[in-house]
């Protein structure tokens, strides 16, 4: 007998889009499969699709919003909670779920910059004092 149940099929992905610092497109919209159990979730699944992409951000600093947000995100709008279920959401790769993340730092010739100030000061048994000043960069 065949099944002619009319119950609703839960989806079994969700689409993500994610931009930086609220308007900065970062790709095409991509899949999440299975659905997360929660935003909190899927801030962690985005983060690990993307470790090159988001080296520079930890999961508790990506702010997640329903897929009809606008983008930029407006002052009054708030991000979805960590513990809201992600299921309840309608997504497609036309409508999906925004996360905004912080842009990575400052580039210089295509890699990071990373710079290191050390300050030193040493007395000596001679009372004297040497000041000695480093700069890595």
């Amino acid at each position: 007998m065949a099944d002619t149940s009319t119950d609703a099929v839960a989806p079994a992905s969700v689409w993500v889009q994610l931009y930086y610092d609220n308007n900065e497109k970062s790709g095409e919209p991509f899949e999440i499969e299975p659905i997360p159990k929660n935003v909190g979730a899927l801030k962690k699944d985005v983060i690990k699709d993307y470790p090159n992409t988001l080296s520079h951000a930890d999961a508790a600093v990506l702010k997640v919003y329903a897929p009809d947000t606008t983008v930029p995100i407006p002052n009054d709008t708030h991000s979805l909670r960590p513990g809201e279920k992600v299921v309840k959401y309608s997504t497609t790769d036309r409508k999906p779920i925004i996360v905004i993340a912080p842009k990575p730092r400052e580039q210089q010739n295509g890699k990071l910059r990373c710079c290191l100030r050390i300050h030193c000061c040493i007395q000596t048994r001679s009372n004297t004092e040497i000041l000695c000043n480093y700069v890595i960069s």
